[in-house]
């Protein structure tokens, strides 16, 4: 017997149980399947179309005075969300948000045509520990409620409810210095750096006696010992390179995560990447080989001796978490991946490469005006020392 829940085609929301029963899938309150008691495929149908019908029937025109927001987002979410299209990431995304919104009472349970878009706006911005970019998940969801509320006719079309996005800015980057750039890369390659560091002795270890070492180590004779046997041999750290060419790929290549870690060495050619882009038509792009990355490609071959067509470039597919640690142990301020693709167009930028040119390896859609927009503030200097290069035809200030 299959043991799969069957999805059924052509019904929103309509699954068979391994057991032969049907059920109605429901995003809202939580996500939960609700028995049809039905084995029959017609009658389960018949009475999703029942469900939703009575579930409609509650928000009638006679009766919109009295309707709530509360009311048309929980009608909202249990079904035109439920609609087959949307993703399933569009639907965990407007839940939350809604979420957040319930909690405040001002709106959620106010009558939808006393509901001014002051209201809507306030409340969002009222809203704890949510981020402008957040609180845009919130507006979202919240006019596609108001969109629904139109539908039924709740309110009418000019009736101007819909809420404005809040101004967003991009993250202020300051990226690393390219020395320190060269040591997160070296505690991404040795992660046991920071506890040999650790061990090391003063630098003028050999000038001092052993008690004023141990009164200023505060360790015992037998650690001071060892530490000092570990300080005159050779200390070995045996290299972990995924992290690292996780990293390098993305600095060199300046792809999204997402894209990286679906780069297989039969994406390699001779002297370019075949990029299968995951967010946009844009993205699926080449990606010419240049002089370090063709070194770490042939680096990564070297260290796993063999490679196969079939094979991924990247294996360490998560470095969050190593690249924050490594940063605080550099003393930098914390990098993300995606902070990498910025630091490739930053450097493509500052190198001399044209705008279009990063745009298109980055899989950018709008031919530049983004990266324009995303980058310009993290190359100030390189603006300015560019600016020296201007030059015009001497004598145009005593021309008039």
């Amino acid at each position: 017997m299959n043991n799969k829940w069957k999805k059924i085609i052509g019904t929103e929301g309509l699954y068979q149980h391994p057991n032969g029963k049907y059920y109605l899938r429901r995003n809202y309150p939580k996500r939960s399947f609700q028995s049809l008691r039905t084995e029959n495929l017609k009658e389960a149908k018949e009475r999703i179309r029942n469900f939703k019908d009575s579930h409609y029937s509650n928000l009638t025109k006679p009766n919109r005075r009295f309707i709530t927001f509360g009311d048309v987002a929980e009608n909202y979410q249990s079904g035109p969300l439920d609609r087959v299209g949307v993703k399933l990431k569009t639907k965990d995304n407007i839940i939350n948000s809604l979420r957040h919104l319930k909690k405040m009472h001002s709106v959620w349970r106010k009558p939808l045509l006393e509901v001014k878009t002051k209201d809507l706006r306030t409340c969002i911005d009222g809203i704890p520990n949510l981020s402008n970019a957040s609180k845009n998940y919130v507006v979202y969801a919240v006019n596609k409620v108001v969109e629904h509320a139109t539908d039924l006719g709740v309110i009418s079309n000019d009736s101007n409810t819909k809420v404005r996005s809040f101004s967003t800015e991009p993250r202020k980057l300051n990226l690393p210095l390219d020395a320190d750039f060269k040591k997160v890369v070296q505690v991404l390659m040795y992660p046991d750096l920071k506890s040999r560091k650790k061990s090391c002795l003063p630098n003028d270890w050999e000038l001092k006696s052993r008690n004023q070492l141990m009164s200023e180590m505060n360790v015992s004779v037998s650690t001071l010992k060892r530490r000092i046997a570990e300080h005159r041999r050779p200390h070995r750290l045996k290299p972990r390179p995924e992290a690292s060419f996780t990293f390098l790929f993305l600095c060199f290549t300046g792809m999204r995560l997402g894209e990286a870690v679906k780069i297989k060495w039969s994406n390699i050619k001779s002297d370019h990447i075949v990029v299968e882009g995951t967010k946009t038509t844009a993205a699926h792009r080449i990606l010419p080989i240049w002089g370090q990355l063709r070194e770490l490609l042939d680096n990564i071959k070297e260290y796993r001796g063999s490679v196969s067509e079939d094979g991924f470039v990247i294996k360490r597919k998560r470095i969050d978490k190593a690249l924050r640690i490594a940063c605080r142990k550099v003393g930098v301020e914390y990098l993300r991946h995606h902070d990498l693709r910025h630091y490739f167009a930053t450097k493509a930028i500052q190198s001399g490469v044209d705008i279009p040119t990063v745009s298109k390896w980055l899989g950018h859609a709008d031919g530049g005006a983004l990266a324009m927009k995303v980058y310009t503030n993290l190359m100030t200097d390189h603006l300015i020392e560019q600016s020296k290069k201007l030059k015009f035809a001497d004598g145009l200030m005593y021309a008039a």
